[in-house]
């Protein structure tokens, strides 16, 4: 949300009418506030980030329902720490209808 972040539709036409109206010209996702990214940005880097992560750990299981898995980071690189830990599932009664 950039420079307006947390400020409600409302309080944006308020205190930046101009904002507001490029807001409506461009629509929600395109818009990009000054300071701040569209929702088309955040796709992108979602999507960067998944095929990253895709070819990183391709050889790697699925990831079991209900499991942790811990990145540690250095700044510029994620490493993988755990995969699919379930320790703190043991010991928990199960759902009705599940064996």
């Amino acid at each position: 949300m950039g420079v307006f972040e947390l400020h409600p539709s409302g309080a944006l036409a308020a205190r930046a009418p101009e904002e507001a109206a490029r807001r409506a010209l461009l629509g929600e996702w395109s818009y990009r506030l000054p300071g701040g990214e569209a929702l088309a940005d955040v796709a992108l880097r979602v999507r960067d980030f998944t095929t990253e992560l895709a070819r990183t750990v391709h050889e790697l299981p699925p990831v079991p329902d209900a499991s942790v898995t811990h990145w540690r980071g250095d700044g510029r690189h994620l490493r993988l720490s755990n995969w699919g830990q379930i320790a703190h599932l043991t010991g928990l009664p199960l759902a009705e209808g599940t064996s």
